[in-house]
């Protein structure tokens, strides 16, 4: 698992709470259409800036954060509460889009 634990963001105010990182190997418009595959998933906020990209979305009453590290995509969640089993589904429907090796 890629549990990274609790680590604080630099941007608390989005998301506090790092559970993840994965290879970053597709493309933003990527991202959103897989986004679009989470059931109930909501987009909250896109920022886009040179390097400094995040997708925020809501997903069963939590919000979530993926943000652009260069190579790799950390993901965060603004609830330290968030149940685990949510977490590992969120980064079990990503790690079998950017890394489907990581999912075997």
């Amino acid at each position: 698992m890629h549990y990274q634990g609790l680590l604080e963001s630099p941007y608390p105010h989005i998301s506090p709470r790092k559970f993840a990182e994965l290879p970053f190997s597709r493309s933003w418009q990527d991202m959103f259409s897989q986004l679009e595959q989470l059931d109930g998933c909501q987009i909250v906020r896109f920022t886009g800036e040179d390097r400094d990209t995040w997708i925020v979305f809501d997903y069963r009453g939590f919000e979530f954060g993926m943000h652009d590290r260069g190579a790799i995509i950390e993901f965060t969640v603004s609830n330290y509460d968030c149940p685990e089993d949510l977490l590992s589904g969120v980064l079990h429907h990503f790690s079998e889009f950017l890394s489907p090796s990581m999912s075997d």
